[in-house]
């Protein structure tokens, strides 16, 4: 690895011993050293200086902006407790009278799934159509359907 120098640099010539200041950059790696025991300026290699100053220059890389990383999404927020994935469930939930007996159901489409459901619902009663609905049924969503 090379050392750089600059104009100023105190350095000190391998071979001899000498200390000295860098002058002048003169190109191609060599530059001009003024030995002040000497008096006098010499043109030298960088090979033959060694830095003795305690600031040394050092090149360094840089690295270029790394990519995000793409975060999970998050998990879906669901709107029941899920023990296990059962896919699209129908509910008939009991309404109760005051002496126990069932007066009617509340009716409840489940998507239990994490896509979006198109559905189509007929409900019959004596071969008569009591009530149809076509719907998006999102994902992970109750639906409350009707009172039968």
């Amino acid at each position: 690895m090379s050392t750089l120098f600059a104009i100023g640099t105190k350095v000190k010539l391998v071979n001899t011993g000498d200390v000295g200041v860098i002058t002048d950059i003169l190109g191609d790696g060599i530059f001009s050293v003024f030995l002040e025991e000497e008096d006098m300026e010499i043109p030298a290699f960088a090979d033959n200086l060694e830095r003795i100053d305690k600031h040394k220059a050092s090149a360094s890389v840089v690295k270029g902006k790394q990519p995000k990383p793409v975060p999970e999404p998050p998990k879906p927020m669901t709107q029941y407790k899920i023990l296990t994935r059962k896919g699209l469930l129908l509910a008939f939930v009991p309404i109760l009278q005051t002496d126990g007996t069932t007066k009617s159901f509340d009716l409840f489409l489940i998507n239990d799934t994490p896509y979006d459901a198109i559905f189509e619902f007929e409900f019959f009663l004596n071969d008569n159509l009591i009530h149809s609905i076509n719907k998006k049924l999102a994902a992970l969503l109750v639906f409350p359907y009707a009172v039968c």
